[in-house]
């Protein structure tokens, strides 16, 4: 287990290296300055993937219950909303990039998003890292408000509704 936390440390490190994080922040609107905290903090294991799941449904501190109860019907609702498909990714730390960059380019043109990732319907044991991936990026990422799984009839447990800040 070891080798492979160690691993996936060094893939995560290495897939940073070219990234320029102080100029994408500085390239953000004043309303978003304090997302260098969101993205700097965001740290995610491969052991805090392996050994836990992160809760379906995440409500922040000061999000009115009218404004979430809209995010769990964001599709029914016909909320204008942006995707992005992770569930095709070879690998999680491929996702968590991917991921990242989605965030930082569009966090500050909608308000709601629709990650999917899968249901881990494919993986031996039948649970879905990607989405444990997802979920903890989520809660450590300041710029979320909110997020619940998807509707039933938009993929369940597949995917992930979410609800960032203006």
């Amino acid at each position: 287990m070891d080798d492979q936390k160690k691993k996936f440390e060094d893939m995560f490190l290495e897939s940073l290296k070219d990234v320029d994080i102080e100029n994408i922040i500085n390239d953000k609107e004043d309303k978003f300055s304090d997302i260098k905290e969101d993205f700097s903090e965001t740290l995610i294991s491969l052991e805090s993937l392996i050994e836990s799941d992160y809760p379906e449904m995440y409500k922040g501190d000061g999000v009115q219950n009218r404004l979430f109860d809209e995010l769990k019907r964001m599709n029914t609702l016909k909320k204008k909303y942006n995707t992005i498909d992770l569930h095709n990714c070879e690998s999680t730390l491929e996702g968590l990039n991917v991921l990242n960059s989605f965030f930082r380019n569009n966090a500050s043109k909608y308000r709601y998003f629709k990650i999917i990732h899968g249901k881990g319907l494919h993986n031996k044991d039948r649970s879905s890292p990607m989405r444990t991936m997802v979920r903890k990026f989520l809660i450590n990422t300041n710029i979320v408000l909110a997020y619940t799984r998807a509707e039933g009839s938009d993929g369940a447990d597949g995917a992930t509704y979410v609800l960032v800040k203006q």
